[in-house]
């Protein structure tokens, strides 16, 4: 009867190891699309307007595909038409008085003329300004009930253009970083890194875990890099999200609150682990010598999914640099099922991938004009093989 139990538990670990572990064929997917490098995507640019990007997004209005960027230097909005490239119109912000949009924006959604909200980091506060740039509520989120309670800590919110904030019916999506554990932890409180604002009765509800792959919660991991996850919405108002150091991406249900796990990976297996050490010459390292799953988006146009990862620097760089470097970029094509269809390596580098957007073109990745006059972007449009 041992021998059984040590025949049969030997041949369980065999088995999750095998399903652990994706055979070539399988991170190769069905290749059934390929992406096409098109010209640049250019927008004209007038004398206050930036093509240093802080923050963007699209949104529908009419018929109309809209592109809304905060230009930090005169603080205001600008919303750009997408298929002509030119803009129509600003929403300028006040620097004082009730009404003033403090230093620390960290990102907004331009959910319509006379519905902007505008989170501000580190405050904990979100406002919801009108087309006049006046304020009309502010929501403190750690002083709103919190749910589950005794589970999570509050994440630290970081909105970005591939972890953008998102109103679904009456609850707005803020995605982050998992806050600060206490210590000691005597009520074993764990980190979420997605808060729900439900609007209706002003709580807040956190969820979504980091994948075991991040281990121990001391493990050093950089923040924008790999602690802060991205994703977009599914045509199902599921939330599709990217853990930047995992294969797999996670399917929330905001109604339900399960969810469901699809590999996602390069075809390519990287071996993805968290800084040696928490000085910045290891953090840094543990960037540019490894691989991020850095943004997902959704293309309600042809129906796909774009995870985007950064690939290692072959190069040398400089360790003490603050600046981005240009990385070689790969996108996994997922179809609306989650299942991988495709994989395209892009021939072009980019520092400024942080901002990217979908369009009927395709997908858009920001690269700096060498003219001020422009904002400029890569096209990578999805071909059937």
């Amino acid at each position: 009867m041992k021998k059984v139990s040590v025949i049969s538990v030997l041949c369980m670990g065999l088995m999750l190891l095998s399903c652990g572990r994706q055979p070539a064929e399988n991170r190769l997917g069905k290749q059934l699309y390929t992406l096409q490098e098109l010209p640049h995507k250019i927008f004209a640019l007038d004398d206050s307007t930036t093509q240093v990007l802080d923050y963007i997004h699209t949104f529908k209005e009419g018929d109309s595909l809209l592109l809304a960027s905060y230009n930090k230097p005169m603080n205001n909005i600008c919303i750009f038409d997408v298929k002509s490239g030119k803009e129509i119109r600003k929403l300028q912000f006040q620097k004082e008085g009730p009404n003033a949009l403090g230093k620390n924006l960290f990102g907004f959604l331009y959910h319509n003329k006379d519905s902007i909200y505008v989170y501000h980091t580190w405050t904990w506060q979100l406002d919801l300004f009108n087309g006049k740039g006046e304020v009309l509520s502010k929501y403190h989120l750690l002083e709103l009930p919190q749910q589950p309670k005794g589970k999570y800590v509050m994440p630290e919110i970081l909105p970005q253009p591939y972890a953008p904030i998102k109103k679904v019916g009456n609850k707005i999506i803020l995605q982050g970083q998992g806050g600060m554990l206490p210590k000691p932890n005597p009520d074993k409180l764990c980190q979420a890194v997605t808060a729900i604002l439900n609007l209706d009765d002003n709580s807040v509800y956190c969820a979504n875990e980091y994948p075991v792959i991040y281990g121990d919660v001391d493990n050093i991991w950089q923040v924008f890099s790999y602690r802060l996850p991205s994703y977009d919405l599914s045509p199902q108002d599921e939330m599709v999200i990217s853990f930047p150091a995992d294969d797999s991406i996670r399917v929330y249900n905001l109604q339900t609150k399960q969810t469901r796990s699809y590999f996602a990976g390069y075809s390519v297996p990287y071996e993805i682990r968290p800084a040696r050490s928490g000085s910045m010459a290891d953090v840094t390292r543990s960037v540019y010598d490894q691989v991020q799953y850095s943004c997902i988006y959704y293309d309600r146009w042809h129906g796909l999914y774009y995870r985007i990862l950064t690939l290692p620097v072959k190069e040398d760089y400089d360790i003490n640099s603050r600046e981005n470097l240009s990385r070689n970029l790969a996108v996994v094509i997922l179809d609306k099922d989650f299942q991988k269809v495709g994989e395209y390596n892009v021939q072009e580098k980019s520092d400024r991938y942080a901002f990217m957007f979908v369009s009927p073109e395709g997908l858009h990745i920001q690269v700096l004009s060498d003219d001020d006059d422009y904002m400029t972007f890569m096209t990578l449009k999805p071909q059937k093989l």
